[in-house]
């Protein structure tokens, strides 16, 4: 996979089938896009998009440091794995937040090559999030499927509903909303030893639980605590499965 960086200049691309969107969690309902977008780029043998941003652009519009449910790398990671030809990260800061929705499309998505363009039925962009899919549709030079959003029991599947649910601890809920299992990711800050375990204190820059008690852990001022048989090392990274 090529991932392709974007701030003003668009390089030039193969023809693709692209999918947008910020795509916190890669839920199911982003899924949904992604395989639709990897289904028509391989019937008409044709290279692959997915494009995002970075920073998120929610960081801007609220003035807040969002704290998302995984890392960027992990999330890079995961779009690579899927089989995507193209990863294309639009750099957003405060200018690009105040382009015109027709800016947008005629400077960036015109410019991309893109055969086919898929989105949600909710994805807004443009200043005060004034482009919407009727935009997409009459300035585009591409073709554009929209896709409906999906539900888990009459509920639409979205990371504002995952996060909820991490906050709860419903770990299984979210298990079913990702389609994938769930996970923290830490990072060591203390070891200390505790009858015959060692006591883990870590810490997360990403979406966490509230503080409480849970299966193998518990969790107190935003710090995680983890009894086991394993020694980390100070400034250790890993993985915690719920």
């Amino acid at each position: 996979m090529k991932i392709i960086r974007i701030s003003n200049k668009i390089i030039k691309l193969d023809r693709n089938m692209a999918c947008i969107g910020y795509f916190d969690a890669l839920h199911r309902g982003h899924r949904s896009l992604i395989d639709k977008t990897l289904f028509l780029a391989k019937k008409n043998n044709i290279k692959s998009s997915l494009i995002t941003f970075d920073p998120d652009p929610m960081d801007y519009i609220s003035n807040n440091k969002t704290r998302h449910i995984f890392s960027n790398s992990d999330r890079y990671k995961m779009i690579e794995e899927l089989g995507f030809d193209y990863l294309i990260i639009i750099e957003f800061n405060e200018k690009i937040m105040k382009y015109k929705a027709d800016y947008f499309i005629n400077n960036y998505l015109n410019k991309m090559n893109i055969d086919t363009l898929i989105c949600g039925d909710d994805f807004r962009f443009g200043y005060k999030a004034s482009g919407n899919i009727s935009y997409l549709r009459k300035s585009g030079n591409y073709r554009l499927e929209v896709i409906k959003q999906i539900n888990y029991y009459n509920l639409k599947i979205s990371s504002s509903r995952i996060k909820d649910n991490i906050n709860r601890g419903n770990f299984k809920l979210v298990d079913k909303l990702l389609g994938f299992d769930y996970y923290l990711s830490l990072k060591v800050i203390n070891i200390s030893k505790n009858g015959s375990k060692y006591l883990i204190s870590a810490i997360s820059d990403y979406y966490l639980p509230k503080d409480g008690k849970y299966d193998g852990f518990y969790i107190k001022d935003n710090i995680v605590y983890i009894k086991t048989d394993k020694k980390y090392k100070i400034n250790e990274e890993f993985k915690l499965y719920p």
